[in-house]
């Protein structure tokens, strides 16, 4: 050994790397010393990193790869699936309603019942009579979410005390339960160290979190953890504000303040669309089963150019939700102005979903350097879904625009991938499957030719999102002197046939160089 060099902390050896640099992988050694990898090299080459502390681990047979990044998730959204009682396995309006009597009665008098997993569809009229509740509990509140998180069954004393309203019943209106839980610093940094260890477990090393107007303290309780090295996820936040305006002040003195490894502040999030199922992504033609309509939801995008020209003035990174393909041109034509506007380039700006986008479209983010943030599960969440409501009616190259990796990536459009956990879970096999395997849940193809590759898949997951979030000169890839953050894929995907891909599962997480997470 060289005079002075010290010995590793850790030494990984692979038949399987995939360092993210290019799209190749090759048998290598990962070495790790204070919080970095030192080296990538061949077995031979380890031997005088090798000191009596040194630890060494084995992954033959298995992926080695960057730390990934989950780049569109809600903490809060999160929290409020799991609080209170899970009705998951309970079946029946009766013994849904047993249920909630039985936990109340272990509650304090008058505390809020909160439940979570019920399915509207073992219900005999498959809407529940929210007057039942206000029966059973008229001395507090009562609020149940639905099995896809996305409605909740709630008594009339719920609706005052937390601001609901018949039209807007999810999480992101929950802004007043939240502010209720969040006060309370230890149950936010209880909540997020489940959080950490969840994301984890899953091969998560970096998300980008989209809160809730200033994050109800969150901030704070993740500076106190960072400041004493509880860290084990890097937290990007974005502000999506819901009960107030956006305040760029805010965010700009936030992007400023928080810029540390495992805590930085991102910019902003809006919703400019929903979904294609409900009807509500903003569509250029009309949909086959209404075609009076576009979308059932109208969208006002002038109103928002303002505020994405003052955004990118500013330096403050924007990412625009739109799910059709007319909210993702709405959204490209409003960066192209902002850039033209402020003269500016290189805001790495993203547009998040994209189920149908236009190639034209996805070529004008390629030159624009715009981000795709993709669902990465949704072929197998919601492709069935999309199959029957626009398959047998869809022209074949309209058709061919639904999720349509192959063209984002023939276009240059950076891509990083988004679970929008709570409604969905990170899960780097099952994304595999479906967007290098373009497999439905059934199993049936669909859209091969939009396709990506494994590689190509996997620099998305680690690359991508780092890039993303303009820290791919620390992370992103294993080379030496970036930040030792590495995920662990239990097999080799690279020999592994496509149909078997959802057997795929994390088996370590490596954070800063420690392991945050092992199957073993």
């Amino acid at each position: 050994m060289t005079k002075g060099k010290q010995f590793a902390d850790l030494i990984l050896f692979s038949d399987s790397v995939f360092t993210a640099e290019d799209l190749s992988t090759t048998e290598r050694c990962i070495v790790i010393k204070d919080e970095k990898i030192v080296s990538v090299c061949d077995k031979d080459q380890t031997k005088d990193w090798i000191g009596p502390k040194t630890q060494k681990i084995s992954l033959y047979g298995k992926t080695v790869m960057p730390g990934c990044s989950d780049n569109h998730t809600f903490f809060t959204g999160n929290i409020i699936r799991g609080l209170g009682l899970d009705l998951s396995k309970v079946y029946g309006e009766e013994s849904v309603m047993a249920a909630l009597e039985k936990h109340a009665g272990t509650l304090p008098p008058g505390a809020p019942v909160y439940a979570h997993g019920w399915n509207a569809e073992s219900f005999t009229n498959k809407k529940p009579d929210a007057s039942r509740l206000d029966t059973a509990f008229p001395d507090r509140p009562v609020v149940v979410f639905t099995e896809n998180r996305n409605n909740c069954w709630m008594n009339q004393i719920a609706l005052n005390r937390y601001g609901f309203n018949s039209s807007h019943l999810n999480f992101e209106a929950m802004t007043a339960l939240l502010k209720e839980y969040m006060s309370d610093p230890v149950f936010v940094k209880n909540e997020y160290k489940k959080f950490m260890r969840l994301m984890n477990s899953k091969g998560i090393t970096s998300v980008k979190d989209i809160g809730y107007d200033d994050f109800y303290g969150v901030l704070s309780v993740l500076e106190k953890m960072d400041q004493d090295g509880e860290l084990t996820l890097r937290e990007n936040f974005a502000l999506q504000s819901v009960d107030s305006p956006f305040n760029l002040n805010f965010v700009k003195k936030a992007q400023m303040k928080y810029r540390s490894p495992f805590l930085n502040f991102q910019g902003i999030s809006i919703f400019t669309d929903g979904c294609i199922g409900d009807l509500k992504a903003n569509m250029l033609e009309p949909y086959p089963c209404r075609s009076d309509t576009c979308s059932i939801q109208p969208y006002d995008y002038d109103s928002l150019e303002q505020i994405v020209t003052d955004a990118d003035r500013m330096g403050i990174r924007v990412t625009l939700h739109a799910q059709g393909d007319r909210a993702v041109r709405e959204c490209v034509n409003l960066f192209e102005k902002a850039s033209e506007v402020n003269h500016t380039t290189g805001r790495r700006h993203a547009i998040t979903s994209l189920e149908i986008s236009h190639p034209d479209d996805l070529e004008r983010m390629g030159r624009l350097g715009i981000s795709a943030e993709d669902y990465s599960l949704s072929i197998i969440l919601y492709g069935n879904d999309v199959v029957e409501l626009l398959g047998n009616t869809l022209r074949p190259e309209r058709w061919n625009c639904l999720w349509n990796h192959r063209k984002m990536a023939d276009s240059g459009v950076n891509i990083s991938f988004v679970s929008d956990i709570p409604y969905s879970q990170p899960n780097i096999g099952d994304t595999i499957y479906c967007v290098a395997g373009k497999r439905m849940i059934s199993g049936k193809t669909l859209l091969p030719q939009n396709a990506l590759t494994i590689p190509e898949v996997l620099r998305a997951y680690s690359y991508g999102g780092q890039y993303a979030n303009g820290h791919e000169d620390i992370l992103g890839t294993l080379k030496p002197g970036k930040l030792a953050d590495i995920t662990v894929l239990d097999h080799n995907v690279f020999a592994l046939p496509i149909e078997e891909m959802r057997n795929v599962d994390v088996y370590m997480t490596i954070s800063n160089g420690r392991v945050v997470y092992s199957k073993s």
